[in-house]
């Protein structure tokens, strides 16, 4: 374990200090002369000034200002590690990003704050570099420690009267003698403006990484059971995809979850959709994985999954008899004047926590604002008609009338909830939502802004703070005339419920059964009364042989009888002599005979009545069975239900199969989703019950900035304070980047249930910290997609390797969250074929965003032909074949003027619409994108509003557009002969080409030298799937129609 949280904590360390953002500006509403300024200017333009800046606030906040100096282009330190470790490969996309190679902070007054240098690990191995040493990776924090100890010192000496040119000149010097710079000494730097709280005046950076502090805190403590999996991987025990017995296992109606999203009734989850769900739920690993490519529906499964989590909080939550019970009393802390009582809520509730998290902040955002939206639970549904509803049964057998009536019922049930939608409204910015469920959280500003919207602070107006509800005062509102029958009510109320799903899960589970053990009934039933006719016909012949029997028996006694009676002289002589009356022996010998087979005949007459009476009533018990199963059949046929069967798994059946789910009902699905929102109804009178203790947590989480975490008590209270916002917000989201800073003092475990969203794009230490505070680790993404951003040079990562002895599956540019989870989930599949063969998890198929070419264009570069498109719809799609020679790197002027020409169509038709064009122009190549933004910014300013804008939002590399959709998309190849190494390099996989496609939703266009293209790996299935497009066009079309 230690060698690879080593590695990366080696890494994170060495990471380049970036200067902060130079276009940011601070509003003039902050400064006492009103003048918008920016945070960060070039040190020569600051100085220059010469000017004082004043806060608007001064009782609040004073200024501190943060020098970052001998600073170089990035891409000179990537040519750095490329020339020591004799690399030739071009810098295919370069950076304008600025590095600095120190930093610190002064005061108002310019004086040196003491401790707040900063120097970037990384400079200590540029000067190893530099001095044509090997780098020394023995004991170098304790040789970077040393050298930066020595030149703190000399700062503090240089700057003992405070900071000017001339000290930080005389500085320079000593620095440049124990660290290495790429810096020219012409260089001046920049200066940034900080506003420091005076109450809490921010730290000095200790590191540039957002990690370094989780990853000494593991190598000190060492790992939990989730980050030691996602470590040391699981061998493959199930291949998943299309595997019929491990399906059916996984499906089975008693593996169904209680709960679910209260979404519509008709749109049940795919396939492998419900394979995942059950299996993240009724699974025991600490690491799954789930693999679905855009559009396949993974926040639509991962909403399912937190229903199901909320359910079963809302079920430990019943087992207390006052919701009282579920604090205990643990202390009492001094807030603001204040003594609050600290309460700790029972591990067996706050174990449900849900944390969200990505290395994508849209991602986060976006899921956390999407689930209390209205229209993700409360939507308006028209009542069809008796003919709609005709002919939808005879259509596809779906009641019409009973679904409307389901999303009236969800409407009415989350209305009546009242689960405060206008606090929630207030968090996520939207006018409508149902509810108070998610809230993304992570950095500073987004605690405090939901802080305040809890505590009913509403933003600075003219008039000062305006005071809105808060969370404690709804509570309130419930708390004087809430009895303790309320509590009882309600839990009766989701206990009934519960019990019925829990009932219709059960018939289900007993007719899959049934279906199951259908053909050996039939087979049994068939030998069955095979064996009773048999039994029939033996006991009709042993009848008859007994009849037979008794009538031989009565001649023979008639014939005993007709003997003549002995004289006494007959039986004198019979006692010297045995021939005195052989007759009669005889006789009697043969009665004896007949009697022995009449004793017999009964007693097989006997047996087989036996027999034929259980074979009767086996017979009987067949028939109920059957019975029991054609009731059945007639009931579920009514609702859609899908049965497994030889014609469901047929091979033919691909995509019908992957589109369907099996076992499972309207009215099922439907009571699953109303007891979701009984669980919500079970929580809102939770929280409701307990005002104190939401408001002691409340308090907490308002001044967490101002608590002492040193001391093991505030740890507690810290805890508590996390346990009670994940019961009031079920779901929180936050980047890795901010989970340190918001869990600060929160040790390993104390997550429930950890949700890693784009899991593809986060480097894998980013997670480490996150892991190893999660009990269980559910992990969603795709690795054909935009990989992880990598600030480092593969050849320093391939020294690190060497160095630490880990692999390139978790240092690398392709290394990522989402693989290391697909190898550490035991249930999952093998893609691909080869050396290309990629171990995935839990495989997603059916498609439903993408529609044709777009579709199969993806479908054959990335996911050999495996997804499933439910509805066939065509958009269009072309290569415009446009060669050229690169005359800014792979800028090709020709395709610039193309696009010039095509943008230009799109504003005109989009004129007097009040809306800008829905397109994307996209390119791997940074140079390609700025020629392109600056040779339409020249031929078109002027000619429609908004260009610029539209210019900014949607001209980029292939990395800008993760997560967006455009109607239409250009992608952009540049390049010619000369530079092809760079037009193979955008091909060498098929991440940036899936992206760039699976951006568009109506229409995609590749402009390019088509004839070049053809010969590469992946732009030549592009070029074959617009052939066939347009070969199957009209066909296409026709089916439609």
């Amino acid at each position: 374990m230690d060698n690879h949280i080593s590695a990366w904590a080696f890494l994170e360390s060495i990471l380049p200090g970036e200067v902060p953002t130079l276009k940011e500006d601070i509003n003039g509403s902050e400064f006492k002369d009103g003048k918008t300024r920016k945070r960060v200017n070039s040190r020569d333009v600051f100085e220059n000034r010469n000017e004082t800046l004043i806060p608007f606030n001064t009782e609040k906040y004073v200024l501190s200002y943060s020098y970052y100096l001998d600073c170089y282009e990035q891409d000179s330190l990537v040519q750095l590690f490329r020339n020591f470790f004799n690399s030739d490969e071009e810098i295919i996309n370069k950076t304008s990003k600025r590095c600095y190679s120190f930093t610190f902070k002064v005061n108002e007054s310019k004086e040196y704050v003491e401790g707040s240098l900063f120097i970037p690990h990384v400079q200590l191995v540029m000067h190893d570099i530099l001095n044509k040493e090997s780098i020394q990776y023995d004991k170098f924090s304790d040789r970077y420690e040393e050298e930066k100890n020595r030149v703190e010192e000399a700062a503090k000496s240089i700057f003992s009267d405070g900071v000017n040119p001339k000290g930080i000149c005389e500085f320079r010097q000593v620095f440049r003698k124990h660290f290495g710079t790429l810096s020219s000494i012409e260089d001046d730097g920049y200066i940034g403006i900080n506003f420091e709280n005076k109450k809490n005046p921010q730290s000095a950076p200790l590191f540039n990484s957002f990690y370094l502090n989780d990853l000494h805190r593991i190598l000190q403590k060492g790992t939990n059971e989730t980050l030691q999996q996602f470590l040391d991987g699981k061998q493959l025990e199930i291949d998943i995809d299309e595997n019929q017995d491990a399906i059916e296992d996984v499906l089975l109606p008693e593996n169904l979850p209680l709960g679910r999203w209260p979404s519509p009734v008709a749109h049940r989850l795919s396939l492998m959709q419900q394979v995942a769900v059950n299996q993240l739920l009724n699974g025991n690993e600490k690491i799954s994985s789930v693999n679905g490519p855009p559009g396949t529906g993974k926040t639509t499964l991962l909403k399912d999954v937190f229903a199901q989590l909320v359910v079963e909080r809302a079920i430990q939550m019943t087992t207390y008899n006052k919701p009282s019970e579920a604090f205990t009393q643990i202390g009492k802390l001094k807030i603001e004047h204040m003594n609050f009582n600290m309460y700790e809520l029972d591990e067996e509730l706050a174990q449900h926590s849900i944390v969200v998290a990505s290395s994508n902040n849209g991602a986060v955002e976006n899921i956390s604002k999407d689930l209390p939206k209205l229209d993700s639970v409360v939507r308006n549904s028209k009542e069809p008609t008796e003919q709609e509803c005709r002919e939808e049964f005879a259509r596809s057998g779906a009641d019409l009338l009973y679904q409307h009536q389901c999303e009236v019922a969800y409407r009415e049930e989350a209305t009546a909830l009242d689960f405060y939608p206008e606090l929630s409204a207030e968090i996520i910015q939207d006018e409508q939502t149902w509810g108070l469920f998610s809230a993304a959280l992570g950095r500073s500003s987004n605690i405090t802004s939901v802080s305040k919207a809890l505590n009913g602070i509403r933003a600075k107006t003219n008039e000062g703070e305006e005071q809105k509800p808060k969370l404690t005062s709804l509570v309130k509102r419930f708390e004087e005339p809430l009895p303790d029958s309320a509590w009882s009510e309600v839990v009766n109320e989701f206990n009934e419920l519960k019990q019925s799903v829990e009932l219709k899960k059960q018939e289900l589970q007993q007719f899959v059964e049934l279906m199951k053990q259908a053909e050996d009934i039939l087979a049994r039933k068939k030998q069955n009364a095979q064996e009773l006719e048999d039994t029939k016909v033996d006991l009709q012949r042993a009848k008859q042989q007994i009849s037979r029997v008794e009538q031989q028996k009565q001649l023979v006694q008639e014939q005993l009888n007709i003997l003549p009676a002995p004289s006494v002289w007959r039986k004198i002589m019979s006692l010297f002599s045995k021939k005195a009356d052989e007759e009669e022996q005889k006789i009697r010998e043969e009665l004896n005979v007949l009697i022995k087979e009449q004793k017999e005949l009964v007693k097989s007459i006997h047996n087989c009545e036996q027999k034929h009476e259980k074979l009767t009533a086996k017979a009987q018990h067949y028939k109920k069975r059957l019975d029991e199963l054609a009731i059945w059949k007639e009931k579920y046929s009514k609702q859609q239900l899908i049965h497994s069967n030889a014609e469901f798994w047929g091979e033919e059946m691909y995509e019908e199969r992957q589109i369907a789910v099996l076992w499972q009902t309207d009215e099922l699905n439907y009571e699953r989703g109303l007891l979701f929102l009984k669980a919500l109804k079970v929580h809102k009178v939770f929280i409701a019950m307990n005002p104190r203790q939401i408001k002691a947590a409340l308090a907490v989480l308002s001044n967490r900035q101002g608590i002492n975490l040193n001391i093991d008590e505030n740890k507690k209270y810290m805890a508590n304070m996390w346990n009670v916002l994940h019961l009031v917000f079920p779901v929180v989201s936050t980047t890795f980047a901010s989970f340190s800073s918001m869990y600060k003092g929160i040790e390993k475990d104390f997550i429930g249930y950890l949700f890693v969203d784009e899991a593809g794009q986060a480097s894998p230490q980013q997670a480490a910290g996150a892991l190893w505070r999660s009990k269980r680790a559910i992990v969603v993404g795709d690795p054909i997609q935009i990989e992880p951003v990598v600030t480092l040079d593969e050849t320093i990562l391939h020294d690190v390797r060497k160095a630490f002895d880990v692999s390139e599956a978790y240092i690398g540019t392709t290394a990522s969250v989402q693989t290391l989870a697909d190898f550490a989930n035991p249930i999952g599949t093998l893609k691909g074929e080869g050396d290309e063969r990629q171990r995935i998890g839990i495989p997603l198929w059916v498609h439903r965003r993408c529609i044709e070419p777009m579709f199969s264009i993806a479908n054959s570069i990335a996911y050999q032909n495996k997804m499933v498109l439910p509805i066939k719809k065509i958009g269009e799609g072309e290569w415009f074949d446009c060669p050229g020679k690169a005359v800014q790197g792979q800028y090709v002027q020709e395709q610039g003027e193309l696009i010039v020409e095509k943008i230009r169509g799109h504003f005109t038709v989009a004129e007097g619409t009040n809306k800008m064009p829905s397109v994307f122009v996209i390119t791997p190549f940074t140079a390609v994108k700025d020629a392109l933004k600056k040779i339409v910014k020249q031929q078109l300013n002027g000619e429609f509003e908004a260009l610029d804008d539209w210019i900014n939002r949607s001209i980029g590399t292939v990395h800008t557009f993760q997560g967006k959709e455009a109607d239409i998309v250009y992608f952009v190849t540049g390049t010619d002969a000369e530079t092809d190494g760079a037009a193979d390099w955008s091909c060498m996989k098929p991440n940036l080409l899936n992206v760039a496609v699976t951006r568009a939703k109506k229409e995609f266009y590749v402009i390019g030298d088509a004839k070049r293209f053809q010969a590469k790996d992946h732009y030549n299935l592009i070029q074959q799937s617009f052939n066939e497009f347009t070969e199957k066009k009209r066909e296409l079309v026709q089916s439609i129609d």
